[in-house]
C-alpha cells in the first residue's frame, strides 16, 4: 500500500476517534482543523496538522523525509507531569491527549519500516501563548508553536528524560 493511501486511512481511522463517545475535559468544544510548528534545530520546519476537540485529537506529521499521523485521546483528569518537566510546562498544562503516533520515511511502502511511538500532546498556555510540548513517553519533550515565525522566534530546545 503506497504511503499517500496508508496515510489516508491512518487520518480516516483517527477522524473516528474524533466523535467517538469519551468524556472531555471541555465537552462543548467543537473540532476544529489547526496548526502546529516547530523549528527543528535550525534544520527545518516541522509541521502537525490536527483536528482538534475536546474527547480526541488526530494530526498529521509533515517533514520533507517522512511523514506521519497521531490519534489520542483526552486523558486530562489522570495525567501526571513527570518530575523532569520544566515548571513552565507543569505549572500551565490545559489540556493532555495520550495515544500513539506512527512516522513512515519518505518513499517507503514497507508497512515494517514504521516507527510506533507512546506520545503525550500537552497542550500548554504560557503567559498568554499556546504552546503544544510534544511528550515521546519517558524519552523527551518538545515545544511546538501556532506559527513557524513563533517557533523560530521561541526556544526550540527538547528536554531530555534523565
Amino acid at each position: 500500500m503506497n504511503r499517500v493511501r496508508l496515510l489516508t486511512l491512518a487520518m480516516a481511522v483517527a477522524g473516528g476517534l474524533v466523535t467517538a463517545p469519551v468524556a472531555a475535559a471541555t465537552p462543548d468544544a467543537a473540532p476544529s482543523f489547526e496548526e502546529w510548528h516547530r523549528n527543528n534545530y535550525n534544520a527545518g520546519e516541522e509541521q502537525l496538522f490536527c483536528l482538534e476537540g475536546g474527547p480526541a485529537w488526530a494530526c498529521n506529521y509533515q517533514v520533507p523525509d517522512g511523514a506521519g499521523w497521531f490519534s489520542g485521546r483526552n486523558v486530562t483528569d489522570s495525567w501526571t507531569c513527570p518530575a523532569w518537566f520544566p515548571n513552565t510546562i507543569c505549572d500551565n498544562v490545559t489540556a493532555v491527549y495520550h495515544g500513539t503516533a506512527v512516522y513512515v520515511p519518505a518513499g517507503s511502502e514497507d508497512p515494517g519500516a514504521a516507527a510506533r511511538v507512546s506520545q503525550d500532546y500537552v497542550v500548554t498556555e504560557v503567559e498568554g501563548q499556546a504552546v503544544l510540548q510534544l511528550y515521546w513517553v519517558n524519552l523527551f519533550v518538545c515545544p511546538w508553536y501556532r506559527t513557524y515565525e513563533e517557533a523560530f522566534a521561541a526556544d526550540f530546545e527538547c528536554v531530555f528524560a534523565p
